[in-house]
C-alpha cells in the first residue's frame, strides 16, 4: 500500500475523464484519498489493538511487538478499527457502483481507464 501511494503521489493521477461533472470529480478524489488513508490506518489499528489485548500470535506463524497490556483501551481500539473497517467496504462498495454506472449508464471511458482490457466503447 505504501509503494502504491508513493507511486500516485510521484506519479500523479491520470486527468480525470473531461465528460464528468465538477461534482463527481470531487467525490471520486475524496473517496480514493479516504481509501489510501483507510488501507493505511486499519493495520495500524489492528496492530495496536491486539499490542494492548494481547494477542500478539498471528495463527501461529509469527507474534506483534507488545505495547502495553491494557484491555480497556485495546477494546476502544478495537471499536475505531471496526468503525473504520465498515467506513473501508462503503467506499469500496461506493467505488464499484461508480465505475458500474459509467460503464453500464453512461457508457463512458471511466471503467476502461482503470481496467484497459474493456477496450474501447
Amino acid at each position: 500500500m505504501v509503494l502504491r501511494l508513493g507511486y500516485r503521489v510521484f506519479s500523479g493521477a491520470p486527468q480525470p475523464e473531461l465528460s464528468l461533472p465538477a461534482w463527481q470529480v470531487y467525490v471520486s478524489r475524496a473517496t480514493h484519498w479516504a481509501l489510501y488513508a483507510l488501507l493505511l490506518i486499519l493495520p495500524f489499528l489492528g496492530w495496536l489493538g491486539v499490542s494492548m489485548f494481547p494477542a500478539l500470535e498471528i495463527f501461529g506463524l509469527f507474534s506483534l511487538p507488545a505495547i502495553a497490556h491494557k484491555s480497556d483501551l485495546a477494546n476502544q481500539v478495537f471499536a475505531f478499527h471496526k468503525a473504520a473497517a465498515w467506513v473501508l467496504i462503503a467506499l469500496v462498495a461506493l467505488h464499484v457502483s461508480a465505475a458500474l454506472f459509467h460503464y453500464f449508464i453512461r457508457k463512458d471511458g471511466v471503467l476502461q481507464r482503470m481496467l484497459p482490457v474493456l477496450g474501447k466503447r
